[in-house]
Formats: structure tokens, sequence, C-alpha cells
């Protein structure tokens, strides 16, 4: 009971066959009597055996025996009772206790002459010469019907004035077993009734409730825990944040939850009078709560305490709930996602990757309230706005390592464009497995959304999102997540949900500058003012006095003294740069304060040891990206020997000792002029206001020398043209996308930086993700249009034209990348000849472009030509010329000669094996070229132990969902498809074609061939009104795509036609079937596999029209074809001849039309 100081204890016993405690019953009596209980209370089983009567009656002074309103219960009730009084060897006393119905009705006193009638030879006592038992007594049990579902505790929710009442019945019993010495249960207060009442919704939860919780801002997470606690327990607290000197405004019968810690003693000291609303109501309470970290003193009435330092979730739970009259729910209520998780549970795998905690944080305890509150109540993305260095992103990185233990994923996204946001999504897709893309952004996305899984909590912080095109698409869309945006928006885009971030309160200004020891209030006030209590310029300031300080105190002046000296000289020079410079006071610009004490700061590091070093060093970050500069980067040979350069004198132990850039880093830290992660995957990160001011402040000349120091830095930096395609390299070129755009290298007329920019670019092609690609090619193609603004076609011109051209080709642009590959093929064989190693690369994007378009001859002869060009410049066993001998085999299987591309196959894939060995991915991409041509030959066992093979390598070597992998499913299912396999096929066709969508979209080439594949599995399996809608689709598509008489267009419509005999449409597939194998015959030609097949699949649909004649003539031609063209072993030729024998069987009357199966092959468009 709330607010009872007695203790209970449940026993728990081992139980018998009969469900009896195990031992004698006289000796578990005597144990139980000597265990120092007032009452022990024995649960017996419902159905009670004879021997299980005997052990009761032995083992117990007294038996309730209760029952419900019916007479055959009553009767067997009354013969319990008798069994107990025969058995009892001591004499036993018997409560029956029927539960009747309401008293006021006119069936309760039949009911109740029921009970006496049935009990009646037991009411009078015992009979004669029987041994002295006492009577058995009743005691009416209402039956008492609550307006809810959930169970009820009657001597809580009971009026207690009630004698009709449960409550007042349990009463009676209570006195009954206690022989009078217990006659009312305790007095439940009339506030624990309520809440109880509210918890078990018999009342409805009042929005003015009587309990607010009171905390210290650091410690919302544990006061959102509390809410969310008494929340599930029908309560509605209010959540009040206390602050130094302010009235918490508590209402007179409030009962307060204080959450005792540190931070709160800090505000309100370790006296809670000033808490107690109820001094002149007796009937208020504060009740301390003690949670992790607090060490609180004894003043308190311990009876007023919660203490939860050392309890797991559910004991803290049911510690809060008790101690306040409440119960937790029986069933969870509504969403769990939306109940803030426990703050001190164990440790779990957070998926985080926000910047360090800023431990000079002070202050924003508004701010962050409000945004608390916000993203619980409304959960809609909040917009962080604001001038520069009013402090945005330091108030959401404190946010989200407050309230981390909140979520599942903490991911910051830098979003000052759309490719860094894509980047970072993409980054974040990879970290929780989006297994749906290779890494792409809307992967992340889509698994974010899911309603339930391992990251159904999440918060995703944009960062510098001054753009709100640039967050187009890429926002959640659904999900029990948060988004938090910072930006410098000043209300004219549609950004959502604008809180705007204003400068310090007087008080956060003086928190912060009191950081250096010494400084008294007053002087820190006067400092705040100068300053216009802008947070960076403040931080600027802090730094500035605490070194100076210890400069001071390092020659001898006492510390105090040092201070005194420091305030004065800093104020006097703020004054001073104010005056010289009046139009720099601008309120709230990041050209007023923070220009001001930044020049103070690069004034002192002049002239103190590595500060021009840093100085220089903080000018050469001002042009890099202001999410971050990787260490590795910065301790580069190019990027010393560019620094050193800018340095001049300063530089020659720099690039003596190298390892001293670490002394400039922390000097350069110790002033604030940039931040340095120095854990794994350390980086410097620079606000945004002091890259400007630095730019901003170097002399016009000297400012292009630094500039164009910084690009030959990332230039010298980026690895060789071989090594853009090695993925050692990736996080050197990822580190240098990062700087691709913020440093301003596309540009760039410097031919070295050009030559970066080109190497970027064909890293971010051999990618393989289609987000990256298209985002490269926005890139691409601007750098493009500024590189030719001067009509100059250049030899990195040109290459830039061929990696574009490349991203085209990735993307399914295969006219634009053929025109791009043209234009450099025809000055390139001008300047260099059809030979030249410059030249064939061009040749080799060109074979790629007219594969894509269907130009099959055209690309072979580019192939056969770029390959044999390849052997001669640089010979058999260069990269390069491996490449071309894998397009030379695709582009004999498209022309129609699979035993010749399966030939070079083999032979490129054990001459990569000896080359590159098993763990290049290249040796299995061609290793699935293998498995499909030998597929396309007839030789299916082979194919699919080869495709099997090579998907298990490509699991160890790539990420899941990788494009390789999705590619060698994609063959796998088809051969799975010749062999019968059709359930398998099916499934694997169906997530090969959601892996492709969801990596390359609807209408990329690759998931077009993929869905015309899973029409295929359709029709095996028997489904053919399915086929017929799947390959319609795609044949909308590649007609609007591709065109016209494109062979795979053709191919699309021979298979629809296919599709459509099975679904019974014969008009139709003949209709369609012709259209196809009309276009192979002018594209392809006769001899083409893929022509024969078609003609085999038209004699079909004429022979299931009944045009036997015409099905006999064609298929017969087709047979001739294939013996001439492809041989006897040929797939091709097997279903001719199986084909012919069905129909010469039907157009005979050998077989009945539903009997003969004629041959149905569909064709497969090649991966190309």
């Amino acid at each position: 009971m709330p607010g009872s100081t007695s203790g209970f204890a449940m026993v728990g016993v081992g139980a018998d066959a009969h469900g009896l405690p195990a031992g004698d019953p006289v000796r578990v009596r005597q144990l139980l009597q000597q265990a120092g209980f007032d009452y022990v209370l024995i649960d017996t089983p419902v159905d009670l055996t004879v021997p299980a009567v005997t052990y009761s009656a032995v083992l117990s002074d007294a038996a309730v025996v209760c029952m419900p309103p019916r007479r055959p219960a009553m009767q067997s009730a009354a013969a319990l009772a008798a069994q107990l009084q025969l058995h009892a060897t001591g004499g036993i006393r018997v409560l029956a206790a029927p539960t009747l119905r309401d008293v006021h009705q006119p069936w309760h006193g039949e009911a109740r002459d029921s009970a006496r009638r049935a009990f009646a030879k037991l009411l009078g006592g015992p009979s004669p010469g029987a041994a002295a038992t006492p009577p058995v007594e009743i005691i009416e049990v209402p039956e008492q019907v609550y307006d809810t579902y959930d169970d009820v505790l009657a001597v809580l929710a009971d009026e207690p004035d009630d004698e009709t009442s449960l409550l007042a019945a349990y009463e009676r019993m209570a006195e009954w077993i206690s022989r009078g010495a217990v006659r009312h249960l305790a007095t439940v207060p009339e506030r624990i009734r309520r809440r109880y009442r509210r918890g078990v919704r018999l009342e409805p939860a009042d929005s003015s409730d009587d309990i607010v919780v009171v905390y210290d801002s650091v410690d919302r997470p544990w006061a959102d825990w509390i809410g969310g606690q008494l929340r599930r327990a029908g309560v509605r607290p209010q959540l009040r944040a206390v602050r130094r000197g302010r009235d918490p405004r508590l209402a007179p019968d409030a009962t307060v939850l204080a959450v005792l810690s540190p931070d709160f003693a800090d505000v309100v000291g370790t006296d809670l009078s000033g808490l107690e609303p109820g001094a002149r109501r007796p009937a208020a309470e504060v009740v301390g709560v003690l949670v992790a970290g607090a060490d609180w003193d004894d003043r308190l009435d311990p009876g007023h305490l919660v203490d939860l330092r050392d309890a797991d979730a559910v004991r803290a739970q049911s510690l809060l709930l008790s101690c306040l009259g409440l119960i937790a729910p029986g069933q969870p209520a509504g969403d769990l996602r939306a109940v803030p998780r426990f703050p001190a549970e164990p440790d779990r795998r957070l998926r985080f990757n926000v910047p360090p905690r800023n431990p000079s944080f002070v202050g924003r305890d508004d701010y962050l309230e409000r945004l608390r509150d916000h993203l619980l109540e409304d959960s809609r993305p909040v917009t962080l706005t604001g001038g520069a260095g009013v402090g945005k992103s330091e108030l959401a990185r404190e946010f989200a390592h407050r309230f981390a233990y909140d979520y599942d994923v903490v991911w910051w996204i830098p979003a000052q464009d759309r490719e860094t946001v894509q980047a970072a999504l993409g980054a974040l897709a990879d970290e929780i497995n989006a297994v749906d893309s290779a890494g792409a952004a809307e992967a992340a996305l889509e698994a974010l959304a899911a309603p339930s899984g391992a990251y159904s909590r999440w918060l995703l912080i944009y960062d510098n999102a001054d753009d709100e095109d640039v967050l187009t698409g890429l926002l959640p869309h659904a999900g029990a997540g948060h988004v938090l945006i910072t930006s410098r928006d000043d209300g004219s885009s549609n950004l959502p949900s604008p809180l705007e971030v204003a400068a310090f309160t007087g008080d956060e200004s003086v928190a912060m500058l009191r950081r250096v020891l010494g400084i008294s209030t007053e002087d820190a006030r006067s400092i705040a003012v100068a300053l216009e209590h802008l947070p960076l310029a403040l931080r600027l300031a802090t730094a500035w006095m605490r070194e100076s300080t210890k400069r001071l105190e390092r020659s001898g002046v006492p510390s105090l003294e040092a201070v005194g000296r420091c305030v004065a000289e800093l104020l006097a020079r703020l004054r001073r740069n104010a005056d010289e410079d009046p139009d720099e006071r601008i309120p709230g610009s990041h050209t007023s304060s923070v220009a001001r004490v930044l020049d103070i700061t690069l004034d002192t590091l002049r002239h103190t040891e590595f500060g021009n070093l840093a100085i220089q060093l903080a000018e050469l970050s001002a042009f890099l990206s202001p999410e971050g500069i990787g260490l590795p980067l910065l301790r580069s040979t190019p990027m010393l020997t560019q620094l050193a350069a800018a340095a001049d004198a300063d530089a020659e132990e720099l690039l003596l000792n190298a390892g001293e850039i670490d002394l400039v880093l922390a000097v350069g830290a110790r002033y604030a002029l940039y931040d340095v992660d120095w854990g794994q995957g350390g980086a410097l990160r620079m606000h945004r206001a002091i890259q400007v001011l630095l730019r901003e402040g170097i002399p016009e000349p000297e400012r292009r020398a630094r500039h164009c120091q910084v690009l030959h830095g990332l230039a010298g930096y980026a690895p060789t043209d071989p090594e853009a395609d090695d993925v050692r390299y990736a996080d050197v070129f990822d580190e240098l996308q990062r700087h691709l755009v913020p440093s301003g290298a596309l540009e760039s007329t410097d031919r070295v930086v050009r030559h970066w920019v080109v190497k970027q670019f064909r890293y971010l092609f051999v990618l393989n993700d289609s987000d990256v690609w298209a985002s490269a090619l926005q890139l691409a193609r601007l750098a493009c249009e500024r590189w030719t603004r001067d009509d100059e076609f250049d030899q990195l011109t040109m290459r830039l034209f061929i990696q574009t051209a490349n991203l085209h080709r990735a993307l399914g642009h295969y006219q634009e990348a053929l025109r791009l590959d043209d234009q450099v093929l025809s000055e390139q064989r001008k300047r260099y000849g059809l030979r030249h190693f410059r030249t064939l690369i061009a040749g080799r994007g060109r074979g790629g472009d007219l594969r894509g378009l269907g130009r099959f001859e055209d690309a072979l002869v580019e192939d056969q030509a770029t390959f044999k060009g390849f052997r001669e410049v640089v010979g058999d066993d260069h990269p390069n010329t491996r490449m071309a001998v894998n397009n030379l085999a695709i582009s004999f299987l498209l022309t129609g000669d699979s035993r010749e591309a399966l030939r070079l196959a083999r032979l490129e894939r054990d001459r990569r094996m000896l080359l590159f060995g098993p763990e290049d991915p290249r040796t299995w991409r061609v290793s699935c070229q293998v498995g499909t041509y030998e597929r396309e030959v007839g030789e299916y066992e082979r194919s699919l132990a080869t495709l099997r093979e090579t998907l298990a390598r490509i699991h160890e070597l790539q990420s899941a969902g990788h494009l390789d992998e999705l590619r060698v499913n994609r063959s796998l299912a088809v051969t799975e498809r010749r062999l019968g396999l059709t359930i398998p096929a099916k499934k694997r066709s169906t997530e090969t074609f959601r892996g492709y969508r969801e990596h390359l979209g609807e209408d990329h080439p690759l998931t077009r061939a993929s869905l015309l594949s899973l029409a295929a599995d359709y029709y095996r399996t028997g489904d053919a009104g399915y086929a017929v809608k799947h390959a319609m689709r795609c044949l909308r598509g590649y007609e609007r795509q591709l065109e016209s008489g494109h062979p795979f267009t053709a191919v699309c419509s021979v298979n629809l036609g296919l599709f459509q005999r099975g679904a019974g449409e014969f008009d139709q597939a003949v209709r369609d079937g012709e259209r196809g194998l009309r276009s192979l015959r002018t594209r392809l030609g006769d001899a083409h596999p893929w022509t024969l097949a078609a003609m085999t699949a038209q004699a079909g649909h004429l022979a299931a029209r009944g045009d036997l004649d015409d099905a006999l003539r064609m298929q017969q031609e087709a047979h001739r074809s294939c013996l001439a063209y492809l041989g006897r072993r040929h797939p091709c030729t097997g279903d001719a001849e199986a084909n012919l024998a069905a129909i010469r069987a039907l157009r005979d009357g050998a077989e009945a039309p539903g009997v003969v199966a004629l041959a149905d092959s569909d064709i497969d468009v090649p991966q190309s």
C-alpha cells in the first residue's frame, strides 16, 4: 500500500505432482510459524484434489472459500468447506465468500439465500459427537464491474466510505482473518487514489495534474524518462527546468519530483525548502529522485527519496511509480518509440558520427529545452537559424551529444551542397547495412523510414543548409525519428519550423569568460558587451585571455595581476579596433566583433613560437572544407611543402621534421582559430565565419598565391592516374572529394590542379554508386563548361570529357556519352593518330556507347581496333589491354558469336587471376561474364557452378547490395531458370530487380532488363498475366528511351509475345512476336541467335493460334538456319528441333493441341 511501512515477502516452494509444497505439512507449518510473519497467506490450486485438501487443512488456521454466484459452484464450495473441517487436525475456521451481484437488484436476495442453503449444515457448528469445529461464516463479496479494460485494485480505486463496495467487503474479510485485529485498511491519500484511478483509466487524465518534475537542464534526459513513465501510468506531469534566481512557479498543491544531481545542486543548493510549494498546504510534498552521479546529504526525509543510482530500467520504474502510488500499465500504451529511454541504460551499438563535444559549451538551456520540446511533441524538422557566429552548429552538436542515449542513430550531415549530403547519407547506409542499394542515399532514408527495425529512433542533423534546394528529396519522408537543420537563412526560404538563435545572454557570456581563472564578473561583463555577446567572438576572446595570462604568468607576473593586465589590454585593443574602422561595428555581422578579436589573436600569434606557421596553416585551411580537414592531408609532404612556401623563413625545421606540424596545429587550437580532433580519423575544423575573415584579410595578390598553394597541396596529395582505379587509395580520394568544391578546384586553370580534378572524376566513376555518379556528373558538366570557355580543347579537357562520358554511360545516357567521346576521338586522331594510348582510351569508351545504343557491329569493329591497339602499345598484360579483351568478348556475344565470347572471357579470367589475383573485384566481374557465356552456349551446369563461385567471392570482396553482387545474381537467376529451378530463380530475380531499382532508378537499362527477366520467371511459374504486365511496362520504357529499331526493344517484343501466348492471347502474341522478329532481322540479320530464337517463338505463336502450315514453314526455316549458322549443339538449335517435332505432331493430328508442349525459351537482354 502506498505510504505503508509494513514489509511483505513472496515465498515460492517446490511442488509435487498435485501442485502441493514439497515436504510434510506439519513441518512446513512449523517453519512458517518460526519465520516471524504476522500473517501467512497461502494461494492453493484452483482444482483441489483430496491430497491437496488434506494438506491445506493441516497447514492452515483459517480458510477462505471463494465461489461465483451459481448454485452448483456454491454446493461444491460447501462440500470443500466440509472436507477442510473434516481433515483439520487442530480445527480450522472457514469463511465462505460468495460473489454476489448488485445488492440493489431483485436477484440479490435469491443469490444470498442460495449461498445460505448450500452452507446450512455448516453454519450452525459441528454435528453431535464431532470434534469441536468453529462454524462456517459467510461474507458476501459484491460483484464489482469497473468501466475499464485494466485490472483494478479495489483498495486503491474504491471510495473508503462506501459500505457496499468491494473495498468494504475486503475489510470485513481482513477483520475475520485477523480475529478483529485489523478492522480497516490504511487510508489512501486522495491524490494517490486519483492518480491510480487515472492510471487504470477509470478517470480521464487531467491536464492540470498535480505532479511537477523540476530539474537542471543538463538532467533533461532523466526528466524526460520520469515524465514518460508517469504518462504511461496515466498522469500528465509538468516538466520544468529550474534556473538560478528564477521562481519555478509551482502550484501550491503540487507534488514536486526534484531530479537530484550535482548540476541541480549547483543551481538550488542542497536545501530544497525553496521548492516546497505546500509550506502552507500540508498535502503537498517534495520527492527527491537521486540519479547517476548524485551525492545528496540526508536532510531530506528518507521516505521522500527515490534512489535510482544503481537501478536498471525495470527496477527504476517500480521504485518511481510505487513512491507515488502509481502502477505501470499491464500492456504497453501506444508507440513505445515515443517514450524516452532510460538514461542509464547499458551501452548499446549507437551509430554516431557527430563531431566531438565542445568541452567549453556553456548555457543555451532555453534553446535546448525548446528544441527538445518541439521534437518530442511535433517530430517535424526544426531549423536553427541566425547569423554567423551565434552558435547554431555548436547548439546542434550539444543537443546531439546530450540526447544521444535516446536514439539508435545520430548522424551529422554537412549540407553545403547536394553532393556532400548524398555522400554523408551514403556513409550512413553503409553504417546501418542498408542492403537495398550499395551505399545509396535513398537506401539510408528508406531504412530509417521503416516502421520497425534496428534503427527506429534516429536523429539526422543537416549542418549549414543555407540553400533549401540542397535538401530537396534528401530528408526522411517517414519514420519515428527527428531532423535538425542549421542554416543562416534569413527567413526567405521555406526551411521547416525555424527557431532563431540569438547571441548569448549576459549570464551566458559571463559564464564563458569566467573559464579564465581569476577574471571578475564585472570584467567579464565588460568584455561581453564589447563583443556584443556573440559566442564565436567570446570563444576567441576566452582563448586569447587564457593564453595571454599563461604567458604573463610564465614571465613571473602574479596570476591575478596577469588577468587584470590582459583584461585591460583586450578592452583597449577592442576599442581601438572599433575606432579605427567604425563600419565594422555592425551588430550580429561576422565582420564586427569576431573580426576585431580575430585581429588581436593574429597579431599576438605573430610574436609567439610557431604562431606565424599557425596563421599560415589557418589561411590555407580557410580555402578548404569547413566540415573538416583530415590530419593525414595536413601532415602530407605536398601540403607541408605549400605551408613552408607560405611561411618563408619559418619553414626549414618543418620540412626537416614533419612531426612539428602537430605543434603548429596545437598552437592554433589553443587560440581557437580551429578545433583539432586528435583521435582516430582526426581532423581540423574551422568555423566558416573565421574562414571568410581569414580569406578577406589576406591582400589580393597574396590571397591568390595562398589559394594556389592550397590547390597545389591538394593536387600533390592526389594518387597517380592508375591508382584512381585502386581501392587502396579510396581514403585519400574521399578526403580530396571533401575539398573539391570548397577549394574552387573546378574553376582553376592550373594544369596540375586540373590533372587532379580529372583523376578525382575517374575515382568517382569507378565507385559504382549511382548517387555518386549523378552528383559527379553535375560537377563534371560544370567543369566541362568552364574549361572550354576559351575554346581551348587541350589534353586535360579531353580527358575530362572522357570521364564525363563514362558517367553518362554509367547512368544510361548513351547518346550523350557518344557525343562526348566522338568529339574527343575526332581531335585525338588528328593530333596523335589511331594507335596513340590516349586515342585508344577514348575508343574504348566509344565501343561501350555503341553497345548501349544497339549498334553491335559498329561496337565490335571499334573494340577489335582498340584491343589490337592496346596490345601493340602496352602489351598483352597491361590493365587497359585486359579491359579491352573483356569489352571485345561482350561485343562478340552481342553480335551472335557466343562461343568466341566465351573463349575470350575464359582467357581473360585466367590471365587476370595470374596478374591481379583473386582479391581484385574485376577478376570476378569477368568470371560473371564467363558464367553468362557458358549459359549462352548451353553449358548450364557449368554456368551454375561458375556463377555460384563468383557470387561467393563477390560477397567476400564487396559490401552487401553492391552492383557486382546484383550483376552476378541477375545472371545466376537466368541460369537457374534455364535449368528449371523456377522458384529460386524468381526469388533471386525479384531481389535483383529491387536492388537495381533502388541503386540505379526505374529507367536505367540494367533495371529494365532485370524487370524483363523477372517477367520471364513469372511466366515460368505459371503467372503469365503478371509476366505480360511487366513486359509491357518494359516495352514502353524501351520505346521511350531507346532509338527506333534498338535490338533490346525487339527482344522485349519477342518475350512479350511469348508471355501473351501463355496467357491465351494468341492473336496479340502473333502481332507482337512478328514486330520483334522483323526488327531483329533488320538490325541483326537472319543468322543472329536472337533472330532465330524469335523465329522459333513466332512459329509457336502461329501453331497455338491454329495456323499450323505457316508455323511449320517458319519452324523449318528456323531449324535449317540454326544448323547452318549455330551448329547442332547450340541451345537455339535444340529449341528449334523440339518445336519442329511438336508442330509436325499437331499438323499430322498425332497429338491434341493441349498435350503438345511448344518450345518457349525467352531471350535474355545481356548486361552490356
